[in-house]
């Protein structure tokens, strides 16, 4: 009986975990995922990651190759989260997940605080912090604002934080992902 129900516990853990999928912002100058790891991109190497259309065309693949800095090669944004009580911590768009691993939120009305596209996404250590992470930009803007909060459940010292990209150079430019 144990077995069964653990079993059950585990499949049901499971397909929380598949359901969970990144979401993507457009506007005319960009166009980016926000994966379910709480970074840029649409996990791992799949687009878009961080695309960007300088004429404001909202042409995201001139030419039919994309113009992502992040995807495909050999993608790299994460965030980390370093104290005494915590130690380091990261979370990846290749799947480290210390903070777990959900859906982002697409942002809509108030929630969206004036922009036009809008995403947060929250993650936990469990008994030591949350960590909030919002993706806001507008139709017309060429940059991504990205606003971090996090909440300490309990006394941190030593506290840091950072972020982490590896860009792919331009394809069209060079005529390679490879960094």
């Amino acid at each position: 009986m144990k077995r069964l129900l653990l079993t059950s516990l585990l499949s049901a853990g499971l397909v929380a975990a598949a359901t969970a999928a990144p979401i993507t912002l457009t506007g005319s100058y960009v166009q980016v995922g926000v994966s379910d790891y709480g970074t840029l991109g649409s996990n791992s190497s799949s687009p878009p990651g961080i695309r960007h259309d300088p004429t404001g065309g909202g042409n995201f693949a001139p030419g039919g190759i994309a113009n992502d800095y992040l995807t495909p090669g050999t993608p790299s944004e994460a965030f980390a989260v370093n104290s005494v009580q915590t130690g380091l911590r990261i979370n990846s768009n290749v799947g480290t997940s210390n903070f777990g691993s959900s859906s982002p939120t697409l942002l809509t009305g108030s929630a969206a605080n004036g922009y036009d596209n809008a995403a947060s996404w929250t993650g936990a250590l469990s008994g030591s912090l949350s960590i909030t992470n919002s993706y806001l930009f507008n139709t017309g803007d060429e940059r991504v604002l990205i606003r971090t909060v996090i909440t300490a459940l309990r006394d941190l010292t030593d506290l840091v934080f950072g972020r982490h990209l590896d860009p792919d150079p331009d394809v069209n430019r060079f005529g390679s992902y490879a960094t």
